[in-house]
């Protein structure tokens, strides 16, 4: 996966290293970082919603999006107006930090229920 674009954002394409072929992943031209794959799917930070702090590193509404190879398909798992970021994939879980809390607390996404479990999936009953 990278970027490609005339700005050096994102549109992001994928390339086959068997047949060197390139598919575009998600056409939307908006700056995407910290992509993160397993197996058939592919999550990243996509600031199409927002953005960034002029000349800081600071993110303004970032979201966590997916993309599933099998489906063929571009879901955006976060909407909050607050920052999420920096996500991995395991499974059915995606883990990123969610700033909607005040802080940067570390949160899972079950894709199997949709559910969102702040700070510590293993012990989600309470914690919602």
């Amino acid at each position: 996966m990278t970027p490609d674009s005339p700005n050096g954002k994102g549109i992001l394409v994928a390339q086959d290293l068997i047949s060197s072929e390139r598919s575009v992943i998600d056409p939307h031209d908006a700056e995407k970082t910290d992509p993160d794959i397993d197996e058939d799917r592919l999550v990243w930070t996509d600031l199409r919603n927002g953005g960034r702090v002029p000349d800081r590193f600071t993110f303004i509404n970032a979201d966590i999006y997916l993309y599933d190879f099998t489906k063929d398909i571009v879901v955006q798992l976060t909407s909050d107006p607050s920052n999420q970021f920096w996500p991995r994939i395991r499974g059915r879980w995606v883990i990123y930090l969610d700033q909607r809390w005040g802080d940067d607390d570390v949160t899972a996404f079950d894709l199997c229920t949709l559910d969102i479990y702040k700070d510590d999936p293993m012990c989600a009953a309470g914690k919602k």
